[in-house]
């Protein structure tokens, strides 16, 4: 049985009111102009259970629609993960369908010897693993994908090798020193005994933190520990998600050498915060992994991680950076930080896109003309639900939303300004199918992991090649396929040639002329990594004239105060006095 698209979104437990929701799913297929005749064959399928293929992406018919006992049984089943029994759950929870590996292109290098990469979980995890081998079945992972054994066969070599991975998103990197990470951690750091005697620690040097995973956003952190509760579950493992409230455990523990945890999951700044306050010590943790290295290395959080990588001085340390684009001037800072430079694993070609993502461009003219073909798509069905729309900034994500909410979509926002709570929110109703479109920031491009999106909307044009490879990369995730569209104006030209090229070398159709555009300028890529495109209000003219107005009339008062008390020291300073002074017209600007 074939899982649907918000069934990967949620891993199950979704439920969908096909009578509720019809005009809808008639909006996103294109069939709102049926006949009557039409209509009630329509109804008829849906009251009893049945949709047609083209509108069952969520695959809640009848013939794969739980009945209200099995879903019972997945609550319980539910509970029980969260509860992290130690016992093995029932067989009536079934495993999610396996998915062939891709295939993949491997290329290794680095010193002598190079590690030998595994073909089979055969060669990786041994039999005595029972309990991960379980738990990847019930994930529906039963094959190696290739960066899974080369990274595997790094992490795991007698030599203990550091290890730099460049990879496509969606190419099973996350698995891939996951897996090995578990094997190499062996037992959980405190053994269970039984109810009558107290736990005890293996070794006495990791009764700290073992191993530490670094995302950059808590969203993508949410989702990596999500991955580590699944992989490790039905065990006495302790791995800890470093947020608020579990911050606040950790601070008034009074432990900082003696947690026990076997994996932290943390973002830089918390963890940098613990670690300069005392409450956190690296001294018992041997593996530290960067997971979108690139980010991580970068100006905006590399005062925070430069401080946690030169910490990490465990005798036996290992140290594995990760991501799908990596420059030639952060790749040569993360290898200084590499033992004997470590192992260079690259899937594919170096900085390219996913090959199961098709790509396409769109010329729109204007800002009017994207938002205009924005909604064509929709009324055409060319954008099946699940959908992510990336925009440039917090305001613009707040503008398309408006529009889609007006429009009747059943559209989220996510962004920067938004709490944690209503991020997660969000994201909670768009995996059960509640929202089919979500408007994200390039903030979320890499915070974000879905494996049953179907259509990447690029409504602003992305700025840089590695922009474009993570947004579009939230498709096609896991060797399924999707697509992206990717809308221009005028605005965009002098990068069009840019990302046509990166589109051509992952075998899309380009137009030649594309091909043919001047490149752009040192300059001009240097400004447009500092400031983006500006860009017209979505919506079009006279839309926000309120809004520019109440900033236009903020800048006037901002002028005019300065003004004031310009002439007011001035004043001051001449021996001249006055009751209504700079005082005054500070008070009466502020009224």
């Amino acid at each position: 049985m074939a899982s649907s698209a918000f069934q990967l979104l949620s891993m199950g437990g979704a439920s969908f009111n096909k009578q509720k929701y019809k005009k809808d799913l008639d909006l996103f297929s294109g069939k709102q102009n049926k006949s009557k005749k039409q209509k009630k064959e329509v109804d008829i399928s849906a009251n009893s259970g049945h949709l047609p293929a083209g509108l069952d992406f969520f695959g809640s018919s009848a013939a794969a629609g739980p009945s209200s006992t099995k879903v019972k049984t997945e609550k319980t089943s539910k509970v029980k993960v969260e509860a992290d029994s130690e016992e093995e759950s029932d067989s009536d929870e079934e495993d999610v369908p396996s998915v062939a590996p891709p295939s993949q292109k491997i290329n290794l290098s680095g010193p002598e010897p190079l590690p030998r990469s595994f073909a089979s979980f055969d060669e990786v995890v041994p039999s005595s693993h029972s309990v991960l081998l379980r738990n990847l079945r019930k994930d529906g992972i039963t094959q190696l994908w290739g960066v899974q054994g080369a990274v595997s066969g790094a992490m795991m070599a007698k030599e203990q090798r550091d290890v730099l991975v460049i990879a496509p998103t969606g190419s099973g990197k996350t698995l891939s020193y996951l897996l090995p990470l578990a094997l190499k951690l062996d037992q959980p750091c405190r053994i269970a005994f039984n109810a009558h005697k107290k736990a005890e620690t293996k070794d006495a040097g990791e009764q700290g933190i073992r191993s530490i995973v670094l995302v950059p956003t808590h969203e993508l952190a949410l989702q990596i520990y999500g991955e580590v509760q699944k992989l490790l579950q039905g065990n006495t493992w302790r791995t800890l998600l470093l947020e608020k409230s579990t911050e606040m455990a950790i601070a008034t523990s009074g432990q900082a050498g003696q947690l026990g945890i076997d994996v932290l999951v943390a973002t830089p700044e918390r963890l940098h915060a613990m670690i300069e306050a005392g409450k956190v010590d690296m001294k018992g943790t041997r593996y530290l992994i960067l997971d979108e290295a690139d980010r991580l290395i970068g100006p905006d959080f590399l005062p925070q991680v430069e401080p946690i990588i030169d910490g990490h001085t465990h005798a036996r340390a290992q140290k594995v950076m990760l991501s799908a684009t990596m420059e030639a001037g952060p790749e040569a800072l993360a290898r200084t930080w590499l033992k004997d430079d470590g192992v260079r694993i690259v899937v594919g070609l170096k900085d390219a896109p996913s090959t199961t993502v098709t790509q396409h461009l769109q010329f729109c003219g204007s800002e009017m003309g994207k938002l205009l073909a924005l909604r064509n798509d929709i009324a055409a069905g060319k954008l099946p639900a699940p959908v992510l729309i990336f925009v440039q900034s917090i305001e613009r994500a707040n503008e398309l939303y408006q529009e889609l909410v007006m429009d009747g979509m059943r559209v989220g926002a996510v962004h920067g300004e938004k709490s944690k709570a209503e991020r997660e929110k969000t994201v909670r109703e768009f995996r059960e199918g509640k929202l089919w479109m979500l408007v994200v920031t390039e903030l979320m491009a890499r915070g974000l992991d879905f494996k049953g999106i179907e259509v990447v909307v690029n409504y602003d044009f992305p700025q840089t090649v590695g922009s474009y490879v993570h947004r579009i990369g939230r498709a096609g995730r896991a060797g399924r396929t999707g697509s992206a569209i990717t809308y221009f104006t005028l605005e965009d030209g002098p990068y069009l040639r840019t990302i046509a090229n990166v589109m051509k070398s992952s075998g899309c159709k380009v137009e030649p002329w594309m091909l043919e555009l001047p490149k752009p300028s040192k300059n001009l890529k240097k400004e447009r990594r500092r400031k983006p495109v500006e860009r017209k209000d979505i919506g079009g003219a006279g839309k926000n004239l309120a809004r520019k107005d109440a900033k236009n009339r903020r800048a006037m008062i901002e002028a005019s105060m300065k003004r004031k008390l310009k002439s007011g020291g001035k004043t001051a300073a001449g021996g001249a006095s006055s009751e209504g002074g700079a005082g005054t017209a500070e008070v009466d600007l502020s009224e």
